[in-house]
């Protein structure tokens, strides 16, 4: 027979299994950036080699932003195959009416 329960015994799990989850997320990324700065330490290069594109003082990896008429704006990191209507929106100011996917923006206005 399965025990019932009352809301409240329900979100509390909820609370205790989304805290979990962060912790666990923490912990992850903890361990793995140790590792990879182990990596690096033990080669011969730096992470500014490895990473070009990820200069210091920038958090925005040029691959995720255009420059559309003077307007920099930013793909969406959740679904990077998807161009945001911010950048559909500004393309019709520009009058670029051509038909593009975030490849033919980022070669085009990067």
């Amino acid at each position: 027979m399965t025990k019932k329960l009352s809301v409240s015994e329900i979100d509390e799990q909820i609370k205790n299994l989304q805290k979990a989850r962060v912790e666990a997320a923490k912990t992850a990324k903890s361990d793995l950036k140790e590792k990879i700065d182990a990596l690096v330490k033990e080669s011969d290069y730096s992470l500014e080699d490895l990473y070009p594109k990820l200069s210091k003082g920038s958090k925005v990896n040029s691959d995720d932003t255009v420059t559309i008429g003077g307007k920099t704006l930013k793909f969406n990191q959740s679904n990077p195959d998807k161009i945001p209507a911010s950048m559909i929106k500004q393309l019709a100011v520009v009058g670029d009416k051509g038909i593009h996917t975030p490849d033919t923006l980022r070669a085009k206005y990067s």
